[in-house]
């Protein structure tokens, strides 16, 4: 990790490259998903086009209503 850490010092022209090359790969992979977004938009998408949001589905209760006593269990192997 050491090395790692001291790479740009030893190596300033390769660090330099190396960070373009990274804004480079993210420039192109924001680009990427915006080009994915718009397509999926337009082919799966609502075909709605008045602007108007869908609702929510109305929102399901807590699953987890086990009270202590149930979650206890039935029975208990006799004492030997």
């Amino acid at each position: 990790m050491t090395d790692m850490r001291s790479f740009c010092d030893r190596q300033p022209e390769a660090c330099t490259i190396g960070s373009q090359t990274a804004v480079a790969i993210g420039h192109r992979a924001q680009a990427g998903a915006k080009m994915l977004y718009e397509y999926l938009n337009e082919h799966l998408g609502p075909n709605d086009t008045t602007g108007k949001v869908a609702p929510l589905p109305p929102t399901r209760p807590s699953q987890h209503t086990l009270s202590p006593n149930d979650l206890a269990p039935a029975w208990r192997p006799a004492a030997t």
